[in-house]
């Protein structure tokens, strides 16, 4: 090592905002300090041992050497181009000349400079290219490796800066080695772990580059860039950084111990004593996946949180991210987990919502309760306040994983394991958790594929997983068992299967895979088979439904769910009930209340209609004489309890998902006519009495499975318009292996199965494209980003509505609204910061944004929308409709018309 060359504190590192700039190495220390703090507050013992084993050295050399990488991250700010943004930075007369300024990104020097010095400080040099490569990546993408990265950089891109501009540059290495201590001689570094890694120091840097901290570390500034000076300002960088983490509400999740019903209030039934009975004697102080498949209304989400505590706990991996199928089955389940975690955090430990619309969710702000959780079981009850607020800082983009623990869609976990930006940042925020997985059925073939890539990541890095599904073919559990087992580094040669209701718990130290069958209370379902006519393609449930719901008419209670395959037959089917209700009232009789639910009403409205149904037919609902209709809004993950479920044909999973919807709570009171679970299948046919698939239904569910759901229910109900009794849960997997069985082809295939097999095929290879690479695949860290693919680019659904539209309403003044009473105007001109437009001017508009399928918005020519909203991040996306004729609820776009409704929502004319 050299004689020491003093730095120079005008080499600058942050300057907006700030009085004076902040020096360059004051915030490379920082961020050091940060990997430091978070390491020792944040990172899981697992994620720890993983990075140590990787590196292969102790944990202690490893944190160390992450603190040495996080303290060169901004290397690449020591050249012209970047320290000439700021002219006042450096004085006149400076050795720094200006004559070598060029476009070289910041990033990016770290990528091609770094392996030089590396090397010399004892790397190997792939070592030393790995690590360049990863701190090249600390904006979000990684940089492809570049030949120059062996030879002299400075001569091959002189932008880079030679002569002083290089002599700091290692100088500033030195100093850091001097610092933080010698680099570990470290076997050949794998990609997976340098990935990670780049994501604790991106999250290090970010906390540490908030203008709030570089105030108050602004009067810690040395004097001097010697050794001794920069030791004491690096000293008191731990207290600072400290302090910002705990603002920042990152740490880890602590939960009381305790049994079954100490965590949930009452007895575990028979699933779920099989599992908590079983469990902890499978754990082998490692991570390891649980597949539970058991019917509707077990109390499977209690069961989960019970096991990812044990998980999490014998993993060390404390928190959690409870992932669900849709936002609207996210909302429920958070304030399911808020009320547990008010009885069973032991600190503060901020729970977050993550989907696109958390924002709007009310109940997701300032916590204003506490939670009294006795701390020692053996002692004096001592008493703790608690809360699950979330920072404002885990509110903003891309941070909500890095909380303690979170609820979501299934989307925040998937998007780890796509090529975007950042997505190691996401990875490492399910590093410390165990990932629970909701409704595992609901994913069709491309986003299995992305989770199967997920599953794998998470095996490797010892991240445990709970999988949970009512209706879960064995060909697929057996793919993400095997995809999660494969990243461990086990490969499964048996085939694994279980009896349904069951469970099963596959191990990553051992391998083993674990099976278990078990014996439930179950429930007789009539399932009853009810043609309609569609001659026309469009199904006509007039005269069905009348029939049904004849009962309630002249019953004084009850209750009946309704569910359509589309929105647009969703509203045609309230819309018709709604005229036959309002007849019966002008009779002077009193109808039911009658309800629509389905994704295309303004955000706010849907809120408010969701929130209602809950209160109404939700557990300990007030359960009033009434009709929901609605689309597969309803299906899942919301726990309803209706006397009687209408449905659609669908295919037999979401038919089963659909049928717990009733009689979901024994407790219950029910009518005389609803005494038994029943489900009734309403089928299209033509006067033949033959099966005709509306037009709309193929671009929902695949025609294959739609018809032999079909055949399936006839043969069993021995006619078309039959019925017959399935036991719940012993006939499910039954029903389930009839239709969804794909392990074989023969006489009886057709070529509506040969090509719901090919759109699957497709889909997985479609989601091949996005993935990233599984871990034995990665050569380096390039391949993990794309940088040419915008975010917005990336999605985890196929076929999810694409497009967002808001109605726009005008008073006699051509003043623009966006209510019809003119309340709330359409912003056109940011008020914030910059002439941005505020978080409440965004919100105002995002709270009446109707999610739309793309093609109803393509086409446009965009004139319709402010020009300020093109240059928004979230308004750009936005089309509005504008009035048409006199009518409040007419609009147009293009050359398409539409209406909206509170009651009906937006509809397509």
């Amino acid at each position: 090592m050299c004689d020491f060359i003093e730095i120079d504190l005008r080499l600058w590192g942050k300057s907006k905002g700030l009085p004076i700039p902040y020096p360059l190495v004051c915030h490379l220390l920082d961020t050091a300090s940060a990997v430091g703090v978070l390491w020792d507050a944040m990172i899981s013992g697992s994620l720890r041992q993983f990075l140590a084993v990787q590196f292969g050295c102790a944990e202690d050399d490893a944190r160390r050497l992450l603190m040495f990488l996080a303290a060169l991250h901004d290397v690449g700010k020591l050249t012209p181009g970047f320290q000439w943004q700021d002219r006042h930075a450096l004085v006149s007369g400076s050795d720094y000349p200006a004559d070598e300024v060029g476009p070289v990104r910041h990033d990016m020097v770290a990528n091609i400079w770094l392996s030089m010095p590396l090397r010399e400080y004892g790397f190997s040099a792939r070592n030393a290219t790995t690590f360049g490569q990863l701190l090249g990546g600390h904006h979000g993408c990684f940089f492809a490796l570049e030949p120059i990265a062996a030879s002299d950089a400075v001569r091959a891109v002189p932008a880079i800066g030679s002569g002083a501009w290089e002599v700091q540059r290692r100088a500033l290495v030195d100093a850091m080695i001097r610092l933080i201590g010698p680099p570990t001689d470290l076997a050949s570094v794998a990609q997976d772990a340098a990935g990670v890694s780049c994501g604790l120091i991106t999250l290090a840097d970010w906390l540490v580059s908030q203008e709030s901290f570089l105030r108050k570390r602004l009067p810690s500034v040395p004097h001097r860039g010697d050794p001794q000076s920069l030791q004491v300002f690096f000293a008191g960088a731990a207290g600072a950084v400290a302090a910002v983490v705990r603002e920042a509400g990152i740490g880890r999740l602590r939960l009381a111990m305790g049994d079954f019903v100490a965590e949930h209030g009452f007895a575990p039934n028979s699933l779920q004593s099989s599992v908590i009975d079983r469990l902890p004697g499978l754990l082998t102080g490692g991570a390891g996946l649980l597949l539970v498949a058991a019917p509707m209304g077990l109390g499977k989400t209690e069961l989960a949180l019970t096991a990812a505590r044990v998980m999490g706990d014998a993993a060390g991996t404390p928190g959690i991210f409870f992932a669900l199928p849709t936002m609207a089955t996210s909302d429920p389940m958070y304030l399911r987990l808020k009320e547990f975690g008010h009885r069973r955090i032991l600190d503060d430990a901020g729970l977050a919502l993550l989907h696109s619309m958390s924002w709007m969710n009310p109940n997701f702000g300032p916590d204003t309760d506490s939670g009294e959780v006795i701390t020692a079981e053996d002692a004096e009850p001592e008493v703790a306040t608690t809360s699950l607020a979330v920072s404002d800082w885990l509110r903003g983009s891309k941070r909500g994983l890095l909380a303690p623990w979170a609820v979501g869609t299934v989307d925040q976990a998937l998007i780890a394991a796509v090529c975007g930006r950042y997505n190691m940042l996401r990875m490492l925020g399910l590093s410390g958790k165990v990932l629970v997985v909701d409704e595992v059925h609901a994913y069709d073939a491309y986003m299995q594929q992305l989770l199967s890539r997920l599953l794998t990541w998470l095996g490797r890095l010892s991240v445990p997983v709970v999988l949970m599904s009512a209706t879960l073919p064995r060909l697929v559990a057996q793919y993400l068992v095997t995809s999660y087992l494969r990243g461990a580094g086990i490969t499964v040669h048996q085939q694994y299967s279980f009896d349904y209701p069951g469970w099963l718990y596959a191990d990553t130290i051992t391998g083993a895979v674990t099976a278990s069958t078990v014996k439930c209370d179950g429930k007789r379902l009539t399932i009853s088979l009810m043609p309609i006519p569609a001659e026309t393609g469009k199904p006509d449930r007039g005269a069905a439904l009348r029939t049904l719901l004849s009962p309630l008419m002249s019953d004084a209670r009850g209750c009946v769910g309704i569910i359509c395959n589309t929105v647009a037959e969703s509203q045609q089917t309230y819309m018709m009930l709604r005229e036959l209700f309002d007849q019966i009232e002008t009779e002077g009789a009193e109808p039911p209340a009658l309800t629509l639910l389905h994704s295309r009403f303004p955000a706010d409205r849907r809120e408010e209609i969701t929130v209602g149904i809950i209160g109404s037919y939700g557990k300990g609902g007030a359960r009033p004489r009434g009709v929901v209709v609605a689309t597969q809004v309803i299906e899942q993950s919301i726990d309803l309890d209706f006397d009687l479920i209408i449905s659609d044909l669908a295919p037999v999973a979401q038919l089963l998902q659909r049928s717990g919807r009733g009689h979901r709570h024994a407790d219950n009171p029910r009518p005389k006519w609803a005494r038994e679970p029943a489900l009734v299948v309403l089928v299209p046919t033509d006067s033949s009495d033959e099966l005709v698939l509306p037009s709309s239904w193929p671009f929902v569910y695949p025609i294959s499975l739609l018809t032999k759901t079909y055949r399936d229910l006839v043969a069993r109900a021995g006619c078309p318009d039959g019925q017959f009794t399935a036991g719940i849960p012993e006939d499910v997997q039954a029903l389930m292996e009839t239709v969804y069985d794909q392990s074989f082809l023969d006489e009886a295939t057709t070529a509506d199965d040969l090509d719901h097999l090919a759109n699957e095929q497709t889909q997985r290879a479609v989601a091949d494209l996005i993935t990233i690479p599984e871990p034995d695949d990665l050569m380096d860290l390039h391949p993990l980003t794309q940088r040419e693919l915008d975010d917005s680019m990336f999605t985890t659904r196929l076929g999810a509505d694409s497009g967002r539209v808001v109605c726009c309403y005008t008073d006699s003044h051509d003043n623009r609204w966006l209510d019809p009473q003119h309340t709330i105007p359409l912003p056109v001109a940011g008020s914030g910061k910059g002439d941005r437009f505020s978080s409440a001017q965004v919100e105002a508009v995002l709270k009446k944004a109707i999610p739309v399928p793309g093609n109803w918005v393509a086409g446009a020519n965009g004139n319709d929308r402010p020009d300020e909203w093109k240059r928004d991040p979230y308004l750009r996306q936005i089309r509005l409709l504008t009035p048409s004729g006199p009518e409040l609820s007419g609009f147009r776009l293009g050359d398409k018309e539409f209406k909206l409704s509170a009651t009906v929502g937006l509809r397509k004319l």
